[in-house]
Order: structure tokens, then C-alpha cells, then sequence
């Protein structure tokens, strides 16, 4: 907000994304350090020198199931960031399901399998998942406001529209690139007019680091409780209607999603 939220700008008009048709697919940025260009027969010299991507330990396809699992966790984590993040999200055709160029950033001139949609080598465990994103972003308002978040103290609750915290609920500073893990806990802005969507708060944990970690829950009120709607880590994605204690594990490299929900009836 404190960069774009000028000159009457809405939150939506700015278009996130983390793959277009030039550079790497979503998949390939998971698969390949450089670029691999060859039938482009222009000396593997064009296309991005700088493509931010990270092969995970091997470059190009592998069968080591544990480089799979890396590299699929990835994708779904930054996809998940895409679709938890205000503004507009755009997605490259293909990624929902792992379309991969085999290294290609540069396909403009290959009309052939190189820059074709693989719809039968389609990962239809990824493509759910990503379903299951849309699904989650189109329920809450919250994640798809018109008006920026400032951190701004809401009349309805008193409580503000946007939180950064530690995973021990501690407010930090999100700018900081030593930073391993955060919670984001997004309620609907303090400007926008009160109504029935005040209610609606996502909370966002992100753990980049090696290790598992458990992260405090925003306190609820009675007869209310956090439940699990998002988690790259598991497939298929949890069952929302498990109430979630005061402190949750997240696991290592993941990101994950809660809502508030009144309290399961145990009668």
C-alpha cells in the first residue's frame, strides 16, 4: 500500500504473477538452472539470462522421488502466494497442471511439442489443487478487496485490516529478507463501507525453512474456531471442518491457509 495505493488506484489493478509466456514455466523454473534454448537455433543466446530459478539438485527431469516431491512442493507454494495476495492473479495456460517447455524460455518460433500444452501428461493432482486455491480465493473477500490494507485499525472489532507476525505472534518487519517464516492475517479493509464480509479473516502462514514449525493462532471468540483450508503440504488438501488448537504445526517449505468457522458440533 505504501508503494501503490495513490492517486484513487484500486488494490486490482495490480496483475501478480509468477510465470508469463516469456521465460521459464512455472514447472521448468523448478527444474532448470539455465536456459535450454538449442532449437532455437540461435546459439542457446537468446531468451532471460536471469530466469530465478532453482533445478532442486538436478537439471531437467529426474527419477529421484524426492527431488519430485520438491519440485512439486514449490509450485504449489507459489502458487498458493498468487492466489493468497491482493490484486489480480494471472497465471500462465499450462501451469495449473505442470506444463513444461523442457528448458525452452524462449518459445516464439516452435509451433511444435516444445510450446504445446501437454494436456495428456497433465498433473491432475496439481490441477485439483489449483482448483481448490480459486475455490478458496472466490469465498473470501477478504483476499480479493478493492481498497489497499494499511494496517488500519477497523471500527466493527477494533482490531486492524492487516497483521504481520512471528509464529509466536509477535509483530516483525516483513521487508526483512532474514526472515524464514510470517503470519498474514487479512481481515477486510478499515475504510471500506461495514457489511455482512467484516467478518471474513484468512490467516496465512508461510515457512520457508528447513524445519517444521508451529505457529500461534489469532485468538477467536466462543463458539468460534480456526480450521485448516489451505496446506501445499498436503494432497488432497484438509478437511475444514477439524477445529485447529491454539498452535499449529506447519510444516518444512510450506504455506498454509486458515478460516474461522463456528465450532464443530461434537453431540
Amino acid at each position: 500500500a505504501d508503494t501503490f495505493d495513490r492517486d484513487g488506484r484500486r488494490s486490482w489493478s495490480s496483475v501478480n504473477f509468477v510465470a508469463a509466456h516469456d521465460g521459464f514455466t512455472l514447472a521448468d523454473a523448478t527444474q532448470f538452472n539455465d536456459r535450454h534454448n538449442a532449437a532455437n537455433l540461435e546459439n542457446n543466446e537468446d531468451g532471460h539470462h536471469g530466469n530465478f530459478s532453482d533445478n532442486c539438485g538436478v537439471e531437467g527431469t529426474t527419477s529421484n522421488v524426492q527431488i519430485q516431491t520438491m519440485r512439486t512442493q514449490r509450485v504449489r507454494n507459489m502458487l498458493a502466494t498468487l492466489f493468497l495476495s491482493q490484486g489480480t492473479p494471472l497465471i500462465l495456460a499450462g501451469d495449473e497442471f505442470g506444463n513444461s517447455q523442457n528448458g525452452n524460455n524462449n518459445a516464439y518460433c516452435q509451433d511444435n511439442e516444445i510450446s504445446w500444452l501437454d494436456w495428456d501428461g497433465a498433473d491432475a493432482g496439481l490441477l485439483e489443487f489449483v482448483a481448490d486455491l480459486a475455490a478458496f480465493r472466490r469465498a473470501h473477500a477478504s483476499l480479493r478487496q478493492t481498497r489497499f490494507l494499511h494496517g488500519t485499525i477497523r471500527e466493527s472489532d477494533g482490531l486492524p485490516d492487516v497483521e504481520w507476525m512471528s509464529f509466536h505472534g509477535e509483530p516483525i518487519q516483513w521487508r526483512d529478507p532474514a526472515l524464514s517464516n510470517f503470519c498474514l492475517t487479512i481481515r477486510c479493509a478499515a475504510e471500506a463501507p461495514s457489511t455482512r464480509t467484516d467478518s471474513d479473516v484468512v490467516f496465512a502462514a508461510f515457512n520457508r525453512s528447513d524445519e517444521d514449525r508451529k505457529a500461534n493462532l489469532p485468538p477467536v471468540s466462543a463458539g468460534r474456531a480456526w480450521v485448516r483450508a489451505i496446506d501445499t503440504d498436503r494432497s488432497p488438501q484438509p478437511d475444514a471442518a477439524t477445529a485447529e488448537p491454539e498452535s499449529v504445526l506447519i510444516r518444512a517449505r510450506s504455506v498454509a491457509a486458515f478460516v474461522i468457522q463456528t465450532t464443530p458440533n461434537t453431540e
